[in-house]
């Protein structure tokens, strides 16, 4: 299945893209796609729709999928 994965912030210059369709086994889960692009271990958030996803979420072919940074403010 094919997702299309859109980064925010430092992951579009570690990553380099900024948009780009990934390939992915199905079943696909978020945090699949998370280890897929290499940021396993680092704290992300990643969002379908505007709403946040958990890592044992499910994706569907055709997805489009915010990762971005944790961050915080004040």
């Amino acid at each position: 299945m094919k997702v299309k994965v859109k980064l925010i912030g430092g992951f579009i210059q570690k990553l380099g893209f900024s948009e780009k369709e990934v390939e992915l086994p199905e079943p696909s889960d978020a945090g699949g796609l998370v280890a897929r692009l290499g940021l396993a271990g680092i704290p992300v958030l990643v969002s379908r729709g505007g709403a946040g996803l958990h890592g044992h979420d499910r994706l569907q072919d055709g997805d489009q999928v915010l990762v971005s940074a944790m961050f915080s403010g004040g």
